[in-house]
């Protein structure tokens, strides 16, 4: 069983919340930090499987559901954008491959995606107070890990 620190553990609480499989957490933990672990330790920082886990740990876990629950814009699949990029991608290999079939699929795919086809958007305008534009407030979301992490650490006292 793997010394991990306390990166290490916040990295493993942030990506169990965030849904990932023990099994993609070790790897995650082996690419990130160079660091072997197994599925059963990982499964000791998931609070379902660890009634005994510590409450900094089941909190932080809690948090960081919530925030993934709730910001769904914070994943890159959620951007057209973004999904339009991975499409060209497969295209372009689809291409290279010689796989017309799959090309004109993935053609389609990406023309019913630009034209909204996959999504209930409908058109419609909408103004603020009085026909004025209407004020929007956007919260950033602490993505990152170390984010939680710093978060966690310890407030030195003056």
């Amino acid at each position: 069983m793997a010394n991990l620190e306390h990166e290490h553990q916040v990295f493993i609480v942030v990506s169990l919340a965030r849904f990932k499989t023990p099994q993609e957490v070790a790897d995650a933990v082996k690419e990130e930090f160079g660091l072997e672990i197994g599925r059963q330790q990982v499964r000791h920082y998931n609070p379902a499987q660890s009634p005994t886990l510590a409450k900094m740990w089941v909190s932080l876990f809690k948090k960081e559901r919530k925030k993934f629950l709730e910001s769904p814009e914070a994943l890159g699949i959620f951007h057209k954008a973004y999904r339009l990029s991975r499409l060209e991608e497969m295209f372009d290999h689809a291409r290279k491959t010689r796989n017309f079939k799959f090309a004109a699929r993935l053609l389609e795919q990406a023309a019913k995606e630009s034209g909204d086809a996959f999504s209930n958007v409908v058109k419609s305008e909408v103004t603020g107070k009085d026909g004025g534009a209407v004020s929007l407030v956007v919260t950033p979301v602490e993505a990152d890990y170390r984010n939680a992490a710093a978060a966690l650490a310890p407030k030195e006292e003056k």
